[in-house]
């Protein structure tokens, strides 16, 4: 049936805040509104990345972040691999309960595949300040500017852009 197709998608708005500036309260409101329709299944948020004032502002820099927060959220909700490659039998009884697990070769090659932040900043304090004491905002900046610089002009072949040029200017 064609409902049937649709019972489990859902469309929703989220990512909301009612933030004047990329503060903390931006941070807070729009993680818990990302959280809570994640975790309700939603398929598809919209008008969210980048809002500040109930939607009646758009910050490049804040749709840098907000791109991080789904990262996140799409990280935790992957949840912890608990299958049988994941908890090699051989390596426990190799190891024994009173060793390290920490220093075994096979932690660090499943540590290969780690989330890292694209603005957020991992650093020891003293790393940071040496390297400017960027806060995020200025990371954020920088991001955007990046992608803007590096993103094509266009996503359509030259003939679907060409067909379309011409259509918008036939004025049909």
């Amino acid at each position: 049936m064609i409902t049937d197709l649709f019972i489990f998608r859902t469309w929703k708005t989220a990512g909301l805040t009612d933030a004047k500036v990329v503060d903390c309260q931006a941070g807070y409101e729009t993680m818990q509104n990302y959280f809570t329709l994640m975790l309700a299944g939603t398929h598809l948020i919209n008008e969210c990345m980048g809002t500040l004032d109930s939607i009646m502002t758009v910050s490049y820099e804040k749709f840098m972040i907000d791109e991080e927060i789904l990262s996140r959220m799409l990280r935790i909700l992957k949840g912890i691999e608990i299958s049988e490659d994941a908890f090699d039998i051989s390596i426990i009884q190799e190891i024994g309960q009173t060793g390290s697990y920490l220093m075994h070769p096979s932690t660090a090659a499943k540590c290969r595949d780690m989330w890292t932040p694209t603005v957020a900043d991992w650093n020891a304090y003293a790393a940071w300040e040496k390297a400017g004491s960027e806060d995020i905002l200025v990371r954020a900046n920088r991001r955007y500017k990046q992608v803007l610089a590096e993103c094509p002009d266009t996503l359509l072949d030259a003939a679907t852009d060409d067909a379309l040029t011409k259509f918008i200017t036939s004025g049909k």
